[in-house]
């Protein structure tokens, strides 16, 4: 009787573990790749000899935001999830998993048992694609200017729009991508012209960031909607970081300023270790009340930071909607 009951707990928790990890239904297929499709990747040779069903993501958030724009839910995930990933299907995700100090969770992406596994933007992906190849075909970029975490998501998009007969769709978010810049910037005429400072404050470990820094991809955005580069622009460090005795130079016609709380081992929270800084409290923006502040969400994130660091169709749509309503300074 024992055995019985233990069979049948058995099975109960196969059944429960296989309809944990269900696949959402893909998008139908456009009919435009032939399988099998052979890539070629700086890291080895994939084929994938049908269209993908059972989607394992294991890179940065480019390959997750790739997918959710093609309608794509994987059955598994280390990629964190921000905002705009859970407005386009995220949540629907079996298995969400994180990144540890030693790297991948590699067995409990093969428990999902996936038929592809998207890594093109993994940051580690050298290492990692051999062990991730022997659980299911992986796919990659054919090749790389720099890291594959730094790879162009248009790239990105476009080789997974291949992967699951989805081209057309990916050229479509692209377009929507250019669509909605466009109009926003048609909707603010009064942006034409002016400059903004986009600061991020870490506080006094990690300190002060002009996102819109020289060559940035936030300079690029707020230049399609209009404004100026920043004037003093060139003053940072290659990631944007400005030191204390450049404070003064952050001055604009206004300043948005995203802002962490208290970060683990630091005594001050960020906003006040700014303000101790007179070069800064000092700046006309500051003084005339042209500075509006966005806050850390409840964990003490500030999801603003990644997605004009790493824009994409998803994270842009929500950038642009968050812009809109920041910028509103301007229109006094």
């Amino acid at each position: 009787m024992k055995r019985i009951c233990f069979a049948a707990l058995s099975l109960a928790l196969l059944s429960g573990a296989a309809a944990q990890f269900s696949a959402v239904p893909l998008p139908s297929a456009e009919g435009k790749t032939k399988y099998p499709l052979v890539l070629k990747t700086p890291f080895g040779t994939t084929t994938l000899k049908t269209g993908p069903r059972r989607v394992a993501v294991v890179g940065s958030i480019h390959d997750l935001e790739a997918a959710l724009a093609l309608g794509v839910t994987p059955v598994v995930s280390t990629a964190r999830a921000w905002p705009w990933h859970d407005e386009n299907g995220a949540k629907k995700i079996a298995l969400r998993l994180e990144e540890g100090e030693d790297g991948q969770p590699f067995e409990k992406i093969a428990a999902a048992k996936p038929d592809v596994i998207l890594a093109a933007t993994d940051y580690d992906l050298a290492n990692n694609y051999k062990r991730l190849s022997q659980i299911a075909p992986v796919v990659a970029l054919t090749s790389y200017k720099g890291e594959p975490s730094d790879a162009d998501w248009k790239d990105v998009i476009r080789l997974h729009g291949r992967v699951f007969d989805l081209a057309g769709r990916a050229e479509n978010r692209i377009a929507e991508f250019d669509r909605n810049i466009a109009a926003l910037a048609a909707r603010h005429p009064e942006y034409k012209g002016k400059t903004v400072s986009m600061l991020l404050n870490y506080g006094p470990k990690w300190g002060l960031v002009l996102l819109n820094h020289k060559g940035s991809a936030t300079e690029q955005l707020l230049s399609r909607l209009g404004f100026k580069p920043h004037p003093n622009a060139g003053v940072t460090d290659e990631d944007g970081g400005v030191k204390p005795e450049q404070f003064g130079r952050l001055n604009a016609d206004a300043i948005v300023l995203a802002e962490f709380g208290t970060r683990p081992g630091e005594k001050v929270n960020s906003h006040e270790w700014l303000r101790q800084f007179p070069l800064f409290t000092s700046l006309p923006a500051m003084k005339q009340g042209k500075v509006v502040r966005i806050a850390p969400t409840a964990d003490n994130s500030l999801p603003i930071a990644w997605s004009l660091r790493s824009p994409n169709i998803l994270s842009m749509n929500w950038t642009l909607r968050l812009l809109e309503d920041k910028l509103r300074v301007f229109r006094k």
